[in-house]
């Protein structure tokens, strides 16, 4: 027998098996297959095709020397939507940061070797009814504050900083996919999730990029595979463009037409929403999305499936913010605060409730990993019906208080310098 401290597994979309490591099948395959914690899985080695998926004679001979080698291979796919390598790797990544993925590959390969159909039938039956199709519309607005102004963006390599580099994996990890670049923009899939960007500089400069129209408009100048410099001319381009628009007012992120007659919702994952800004007395206790959709517990609520559906399109806004990589104290903070604070209360006159929500991981990608991580919840087709269950449970526990979404300057300064002592004591104990 092939032992599992060592796994392989061939990545595509078109695979039939879904890693299980999110509620609602992992709790089944704990059962029904023998995953457990104490899988003791060392080696991990995932394939898959970069730019071009892998062919049948690579497959022939990734198969050929696992075999020779006796390490179990696996097809599998995270999510059925196609995409590009690195947001792939990255979900992977992610799940490993969890460490869901060994558990989940070891799964795959006992469940295949079982070859039981109850157990087949078992597990797609639960997922199945999370997975399918949704029959509305779903749009996720990543709103992200900068803390630069907007003559600060540049192209120049000379000049850049962390800041134009998150920049550009926003716009690559929010706007395209695999694939989407030749799709035709007259006839969008009902059920494609939409995404829209907007970047918001601490001089009160707002950037909206809508994915169809900046792709296309990318693609017809040649730039459907664009290099960074090139992401960033655009955004310059742009930039110019509205150079003359009046800065301060928001409140058009939610007052068009993009949420009206939509169920919305809002998250914010900025520093200045989190509870360590605040005195316990004065908030209330969100649930997070990510953990939750990791939770055994809540997939064996049913009422989570009776929310699979909505009545109407959904609408998603995260509120993310680009941290620039100083943990230097400055005049830009109040800045920042401030936009941070105009946009909490845009969202609150349009009665869209906000969760705060902490960082999904604290990595140098931490940013774009945020956007890909919920992108990767509405392909597993949870997203919005996580989103619904927190409704129904903020509704029923007012009593515990909200998280108060906006700080002060003075809160967010304390907090600032408690971070920065924290990680010099944790450099000096490395």
């Amino acid at each position: 027998e092939c032992s599992t401290d060592v796994m392989a597994a061939y990545l595509h979309e078109s695979c039939d098996a879904e890693l299980p490591c999110w509620g609602w099948d992992f709790s089944t395959a704990i059962e029904k297959i023998g995953i457990n914690k104490e899988n003791n899985v060392q080696h991990m080695f995932l394939f898959l095709g970069a730019v071009r998926d892998m062919s049948e004679t690579e497959n022939d001979a990734l198969s050929h020397a696992c075999n020779r080698l006796q390490i179990p291979l696996v097809p599998c796919r995270l999510g059925p939507v196609p995409e590009f390598s690195s947001k792939i790797i990255s979900v992977a990544g992610y799940h490993y940061h969890r460490g869901m993925l060994g558990d989940g590959l070891v799964g795959l390969w006992k469940r295949r070797r079982s070859r039981e159909r109850q157990i087949e039938t078992t597990l797609s039956l639960k997922k199945n009814t999370v997975n399918q199709a949704p029959s509305h519309k779903r749009s996720l607005h990543v709103i992200a504050i900068l803390p630069i102004d907007s003559q600060s963006l540049t192209a120049d390599p000379s000049r850049r900083t962390r800041i134009h580099w998150c920049m550009v994996r926003l716009c690559v990890c929010s706007l395209w996919r695999s694939k989407l670049a030749s799709a035709s923009e007259a006839d969008p899939s009902h059920t494609a999730l939409k995404n829209v960007l907007t970047f918001v500089f601490n001089d009160g400069k707002k950037l909206t990029l809508e994915q169809m129209e900046f792709i296309s408009t990318m693609a017809k100048n040649h730039k459907a595979a664009p290099s960074e410099r090139q992401v960033l001319e655009e955004l310059c381009r742009r930039r110019n463009d509205i150079a003359n628009v009046p800065s301060g007012d928001i409140s058009f992120l939610t007052n068009g037409d993009e949420s009206f007659g939509m169920e919305t919702f809002a998250l914010d994952f900025t520093d200045f929403s989190t509870s360590k800004l605040h005195d316990a007395s004065s908030k209330r206790s969100f649930r997070q999305i990510i953990d939750m959709a990791y939770s055994e517990d809540v997939f064996a609520n049913q009422s989570l499936y009776s929310k699979r559906h909505g009545k109407k399109s959904a609408l998603l806004y995260a509120i993310i913010q680009i941290r620039s990589g100083d943990h230097g104290i400055d005049n830009q903070m109040a800045k920042e605060v401030e936009i941070h604070n105009s946009i909490t209360s845009s969202l609150s006159l349009s009665s869209i409730q906000i969760r705060g929500q902490r960082a999904i991981v604290e990595a140098q990608d931490g940013e774009a990993c945020t956007v890909m991580m919920l992108q990767h919840l509405d392909y597993q087709g949870v997203l919005f019906p996580l989103l619904r269950l927190v409704d129904d449970q903020s509704d029923k526990s007012l009593a515990s208080g909200d998280i108060i979404l906006s700080a002060n300057v003075q809160d967010l300064r304390k907090w600032k310098k408690k971070r920065i002592k924290d990680d010099s004591g944790k450099r000096k104990k490395k």
